[in-house]
Order: C-alpha cells, then sequence, then structure tokens
C-alpha cells in the first residue's frame, strides 16, 4: 500500500471508500515512480545531448570564422588590375597594396575610381574613344580621306 492508505489504516470508513483511497493511493505511488524514471531517462538524455550540442556550437563557430574569412580574401584578376572579393565586389589594388580596403565604384565605361583616395584604374575592356575633337582618326575619320 501506499502513503495515504498506510495512514488512514486505522481510520474507519465505509469499505467502497477505502478501496477508492487504496486504488488512487496505488495511482499516486506509479505516477510517482514514472516521475522518477521519467527524471532519469531525463539526465542520461541530457548526458547525450550536452556533448552534442557543444560540437554543433563549435562547428557553428567554425563555419561562421570560415565565411568571415572567406570574405576578408580578395582575388586579384590580371586583366584589370583589380582586386574583388566573393561578392564580385571590385577594390583598389593601390589601396590594397598600403594595407587599406577601399572599394571602387565603377566610372562607366571607362574604369573604376577608389572612392577613399581617388586612384583611377581604366578598364581594358572599355570601348575605344572614336572620332570627335581632338581624338585624332581612326580607319573612318575625316582626317583619313
Amino acid at each position: 500500500m501506499g502513503r495515504v492508505a498506510d495512514a488512514l489504516r486505522g481510520v474507519s470508513m465505509p469499505e467502497q471508500t477505502r478501496r477508492k483511497v487504496v486504488s488512487l493511493d496505488q495511482e499516486f505511488s506509479d505516477v510517482e515512480a514514472e516521475i522518477q524514471s521519467l527524471k532519469a531517462e531525463n539526465l542520461h538524455l541530457k548526458a547525450q545531448v550536452n556533448p552534442l550540442q557543444r560540437e554543433v556550437d563549435q562547428l557553428k563557430e567554425r563555419i561562421q570564422k570560415a565565411e568571415e574569412s572567406r570574405a576578408d580574401e580578395l582575388t586579384f584578376n590580371a586583366h584589370t588590375g583589380l582586386y574583388a572579393d566573393a561578392s564580385e565586389r571590385l577594390f583598389c589594388p593601390t589601396c590594397w597594396g598600403e594595407g587599406k580596403r577601399h572599394q571602387l565604384k565603377v566610372e562607366a565605361p571607362w574604369g573604376w575610381r577608389c572612392t577613399a583616395a581617388g586612384h583611377y584604374f581604366h578598364n581594358p575592356d572599355a570601348p575605344k574613344p572614336h572620332g570627335g575633337r581632338g581624338g585624332g582618326g581612326g580607319p573612318n575619320s575625316w582626317m583619313t580621306r
């Protein structure tokens, strides 16, 4: 019997009530035992989860550091003579050589200018100027006729 049933042993009450109390007391004892079992299982699961959570946190930190270092990496383009990050943003090679990181703005279609120091870089793929004042010639210029 459970605690309540033991405490009521000497108390007089109708038999039906006594059976109900004993039954409820047994259910209560069963629930307490289940709670203890669940607490033990919970501790066991926490012991398994904690190292895994630490590993997940460490992996997240490694991923974040890798992404940050990748964002810091610049790739040199020999054709343009400029540095670009993973997002293809262009950076001033003159400033980069001085340990600074300044982004370039486009001066279409002729080239790029440093947003901080004003250095200018010609776009090797820019269209060649044609005719016009002071430009002199070309095969179709008025000067060749």
